[in-house]
């Protein structure tokens, strides 16, 4: 019995800890925030993307018309003919802590900025040194999956 006990106090410190590791991440200064256009109807064409990921060392955006969803993030997709799109943002200049992705004018079939309809979209950013895992890999930082319309 007493074990038994031992066990199951040693799975909840276990659970515990883990607990609070998630609850670390999600409210990391790493941890990117969705700015506009968040949940807007926008108007086709040269459609920028706004980031607040203060402490980050660099930021994408993932884009599709879908929710398809892997492991609770947006399902990787870089077909552009079929509205998805994965890009890297750059720091915004004069916004401390903001990133910015001003997408291209393009008019083909399919192009999410110009293809009217909803699109789903989610950050990710990465943390530099001290946040590394095994000394190789930089630690990945996702933010809610947001929601926009293009007219």
């Amino acid at each position: 019995m007493f074990k038994l006990s031992r066990v199951v106090i040693c799975a909840i410190a276990v659970l515990a800890v883990g607990g609070a590791t998630v609850a670390l991440a999600a409210s990391s200064p790493f941890t990117p925030k969705l700015g506009t256009p968040q949940g807007t109807a926008v108007a086709p064409g040269a459609i920028a993307l706004h980031v607040k990921a203060a402490d980050a060392k660099q930021v994408y955006v993932a884009i599709r018309p879908k929710k398809v969803l892997s492991h609770g993030k947006l399902k990787s997709c870089t077909n552009a003919t079929h509205g998805c799109d994965y890009v890297e943002m750059k720091k915004w200049k004069g916004h401390t802590g903001w990133w910015i992705y001003r997408a291209a004018d393009n008019t083909f079939t399919g192009w999410w900025t110009t293809t009217p309809g909803g699109y789903y979209w989610q950050a990710l950013s990465f943390a530099g040194s001290p946040c590394v895992i095994n000394a190789t890999t930089l630690c990945e930082f996702w933010s809610k999956i947001g929601h926009f319309s293009v007219k």
